[in-house]
């Protein structure tokens, strides 16, 4: 394996699986791969388990001081898919490309960081809860009212 290049599973799918699959790859505009990879962390995280810890770390550049682990949005793009996919009535106002504007796509970025901390058990007070719930339907709003206005 080389360096950066995550560890390989094969999963066998009926073909009736491995059709649904591509179909929903198709419809996000992704490979079945990084579908299946999205799925299968979204059914790890679901039954409790630890996604390991290091995704949510700092990531540091050189020359740069450290960097959120939210930005840039392009390396979230997945978790943004499945954000989009966990809460599609909040998100329905998202545009189809939402890496493309920074003013949806860096905050979308954070709430997705936020999930992933929450699924994760890196929050013990129920509140922090609450407050992403909070913020997923304040920003959901201003989605709706910037989709009015582009009308």
């Amino acid at each position: 394996m080389s360096a950066g290049r995550s560890p390989r599973t094969a999963i066998v799918l009926a073909p009736g699986e491995l059709d649904a699959l591509r179909q929903l790859a198709a419809e996000h505009g992704e490979p079945a791969s990084t579908t299946a990879a999205r799925l299968v962390r979204s059914a790890l995280a679901e039954r409790g388990a630890r996604l390991g810890a290091a995704r949510h770390g700092v990531r540091r550049h050189a020359g740069r001081g450290a960097e959120p682990p939210w930005l840039p949005p392009t390396a979230r793009a997945e978790a943004i898919t499945a954000l989009r996919d966990r809460y599609p009535a909040e998100l329905r106002h998202l545009p189809l490309d939402p890496l493309r504007d920074p003013v949806i796509a860096e905050p979308l970025a954070a709430l997705t960081v936020w999930r992933d901390q929450l699924d994760d058990g890196a929050h013990a007070d129920p509140r922090m809860e609450m407050a992403f719930a909070h913020e997923l339907r304040s920003f959901a709003a201003w989605l709706q009212t910037q989709a009015r206005r582009h009308r």
